[in-house]
Order: structure tokens, then sequence, then C-alpha cells
């Protein structure tokens, strides 16, 4: 069982997440998570539905349909290294905004700041065709502002501040002061705003995250600067 759909796998070169992308007519309550868990996890059964699901699937693609651009376009997705995909990188990169700006700007857009930064390095590699649109929309809509409007949009973002280079190289010192990594921060201080996670802080750190409210920025150096140092 395992070993088919590994083969399947690797004759087409599409997951288990990427085949099933823009895919309908799935069976009823089909979780990716738990099918991976199911065939290569710790989990010790799965559905007789969801097998035959992929199988049948699989079976509908031909060889290598992973790296066919016309074939994924077919079936509603763009590689992101297809020349639209890379036309629309180029146009990200260009205009300088950040991916939670972007969602920010355009409720419309479905994905997760971190999704988008995913899409425009290159690290996820296919994108569903109605994402693409929506994101070509809305970089064409940037492109048709004036450069002082696009500067102010990369400077303000629904009430938040630009992330400092000052400011990150400070939450790092006193990472390193105080030995504490944020998952540790949180574990210690769960009053901590809810909307800043662990993970955000770490995309503010890796500048995927550009914005944050002013108070959140404050709070999370301040609890940090009223640390003491570790101890070795």
């Amino acid at each position: 069982m395992r070993e088919h759909i590994e083969a399947e796998i690797t004759r087409t070169g599409l997951g288990l997440k990427a085949v099933v992308r823009g895919v309908k007519n799935r069976p009823e309550n089909l979780t990716v998570g738990n099918v991976e868990r199911s065939l290569f996890g710790d989990y010790k059964t799965i559905r007789a539905d969801v097998y035959a699901f992929y199988v049948a699937l699989y079976a509908s693609l031909p060889d290598g349909a992973g790296t066919d651009t016309r074939h994924l376009r077919r079936r509603g997705i763009i590689r992101m290294d297809s020349p639209e995909g890379r036309e629309l990188c180029t146009d990200f990169e260009r205009l300088n905004i950040a991916p939670e700006t972007l969602c920010d700007l355009y409720p419309e857009i479905e994905s997760k700041p971190i999704t988008l930064y995913k899409y425009f390095t290159g690290s996820r590699k296919t994108m569903p065709e109605a994402e693409y649109e929506r994101l070509r929309h809305a970089l064409s809509d940037l492109a048709s502002k004036g450069e002082k409007e696009l500067a102010k949009l990369r400077s303000i973002a629904s009430g938040k501040v630009r992330i400092s280079k000052d400011y990150l190289q400070d939450l790092q010192t006193q990472i390193a002061r105080t030995g504490q990594q944020p998952e540790a921060l949180f574990a210690q201080y769960p009053e901590l705003p809810h909307e800043v996670k662990p993970a955000r802080i770490r995309q503010w750190l890796s500048d995927i995250i550009r914005h944050e409210a002013p108070e959140r920025l404050e709070y999370v150096l301040a609890t940090y600067r009223a640390l003491p140092d570790s101890t070795p």
C-alpha cells in the first residue's frame, strides 16, 4: 500500500498535498495530514475510500505530471518557475511590498503571509490558479500607484509600523543575552499579547513580517529586557 503510493509520487513528481490541489470531488473530510500519517507515519489504518481515491487520482496522471506546466494549468495550478510564476515573483520583488501588507490591503487574497513568502522565495513550487489571479490583480493595482503612495504603503500598514533594523538587532541581542528563545519566553509569560506567537517573532527576525503594531513590538522587547542574563 505505502510502496504503491511512494512509487506514484516518484513517477508523477506530485506529493500527497500537491496531487489533490485543485481537485474538487474529494472524499468527505479528507485531511492530507492524516493521509500522510496513515501511509508514512504512526497511524495504522487508512480509510478505504481515501486510499482508493489516491490510487485512482495518481493512475489518471501521466509520468512527470508535477513538472508539466500545461498539465498543471489544466488542473488550475500554476508552477512558480513557469513564465507566469516568474513574472509574478519579479513584480513582487520590484514593488517591495511585504507579504503581510499585501494581505492587509487585499483581503481577497486567501494565503497567509508566510505562504506568500514561500511562493515568492520558491520554497513552495505551485500555486492555485485562482490565488495567482488574485495576486496578479493586487500587484497590478499596486503598480498603478505613484511612488510616493507606494513608499507610504511600505512604511505603514493597517496602523502598524515598519520593524526597524535597530529593533531587530536589539531583539536579537536580548535573545542572546537571556538565552531565551521566543518559545521559552511565551512559556514563562502566557499573558503576552495573544496576537503575537513565537512563530510571529521568528517571522519578524526573518523579515517575513515587516510591519507590526508598535505596542506589540514594545511589549515583547520590554519583556525580554526585564529578564536576567542567562547563566552558564
